[in-house]
């Protein structure tokens, strides 16, 4: 798990399979897929998976735009954000007394997420992912 003991479940025994959190996720509507979304990330997954998800399904976001949104990760008192994140948000943080580390650009510690929807598929280019429109009809 190359350091990231937070993601582990149970006992690591020699010989055996490793139980962890990690997992793709597969969010069906009625009797159909609505979204396939996993991520690499380590710790950071869970709040890259999270924001991504609820961009395409609660605010019916594209997939693209959903996984091209800033992120924020909270982690040991401190707040990590990507330009473009919401400053009035961050400075509310800062008055509850969590520490805000402004990240100069986009980077991979914030996970790189990819999804397919019903709405088109996207791939993060924090982590060099890229996404092929679907074929044209007929």
């Amino acid at each position: 798990m190359l350091g990231e003991t937070d993601l582990l479940r149970g006992e690591l025994v020699s010989g055996t399979r490793m139980q962890s959190m990690m997992a793709p996720t597969l969010v069906l509507g009625g009797d159909q897929l609505e979204l396939a979304i996993g991520a690499a990330g380590g710790t950071r997954l869970r709040t890259a998976l999270v924001s991504v998800a609820a961009g395409i399904l609660d605010e019916r976001l594209a997939p693209q735009d959903a996984v091209d949104r800033p992120r924020v990760h909270v982690a040991g008192g401190v707040a990590n954000a990507e330009p473009g994140v919401d400053e009035n948000g961050l400075a509310l943080l800062e008055e509850r007394g969590l520490a805000v580390r402004r990240w100069p650009e986009r980077h991979h510690y914030f996970g790189g997420v990819s999804a397919s929807a019903a709405t088109g598929a996207a791939a993060d280019r924090r982590r060099s992912g890229a996404a092929l429109p679907a074929p044209a009809a007929g």
